[in-house]
């Protein structure tokens, strides 16, 4: 997704309720007096003519939003579970929370050109994968069900590199690993919607749910060596 876009959208959504705050940190003037055209001036000057912005009870980072809109079809359903998923720790208890930030998200996305929205793959890449890739590819496997979090796939994603180098997962990365870190994330991405970039990985195995990449995944991994 294009960086521009996203920031300037972003930028915009951390805005909301700012307005608010402002003409209720004011005080009236100095000397005690009423001050009603200059608290009015503030009520002006702080947002639109029409009213305080919405503000969104639950403001998730943009970019959880706009992968959900990005991949759920504009099913309301699988939206709420991947947004759920992403609040494991206090889950969001319906789509009205995550809104006005969820609508401009999705909008957001509709803009964007077709060869730029995520297109999950319909059917495995069986391209022969070498030792390493399968070995990793078989750690990611393991661990989705354990790791179902945005934290705990983050970690686990860039994490394997770490494993099959026998550090722990909380290990600092070297720049060699860092190197091997992109190469995954690049192969994975290959793996799940056929090009070299997409949404921010652990967000994009988030978005799909644990069955859609598992199966991709699995069948990509038995592939003959």
């Amino acid at each position: 997704m294009p960086s521009s876009s996203e920031s300037s959208f972003t930028g915009r959504g951390d805005q909301e309720g700012a307005g608010a705050a402002v003409v209720e940190g004011y005080a009236g003037p100095a000397d005690g007096g009423a001050g009603e055209a200059e608290a009015a001036a503030r009520v002006r000057a702080a947002g639109p003519l029409s009213g305080p912005l919405l503000s969104t009870s639950r403001p998730l980072p943009f970019r959880l939003p706009a992968a959900a809109a990005d991949v759920d079809a504009g099913d309301p359903v699988q939206t709420l579970r991947i947004l759920r998923d992403a609040t494991v720790e206090e889950p969001l208890a319906g789509l009205d929370d995550a809104r006005p930030r969820l609508d401009r998200a999705r909008a957001w996305t509709e803009t964007l050109p077709a060869e730029e929205r995520t297109q999950v793959r319909g059917e495995p890449d069986v391209e022969r994968l070498d030792q390493v890739q399968r070995g990793a590819l078989e750690l990611l496997l393991d661990g989705l069900d354990e790791h179902r979090s945005l934290p705990g796939l983050t970690s686990l994603v860039y994490g394997i590199p770490k494993l099959q180098a026998g550090l722990p997962l909380d290990a600092s990365a070297t720049s060699e690993l860092k190197v091997v870190q992109r190469e995954l994330v690049v192969l994975l991405y290959e793996l799940l919607v056929g090009r070299d970039t997409g949404p921010r990985l652990p967000t994009l195995l988030l978005a799909l749910g644990p069955d859609r990449p598992r199966s991709l995944l699995t069948l990509a991994c038995r592939s003959d060596p």
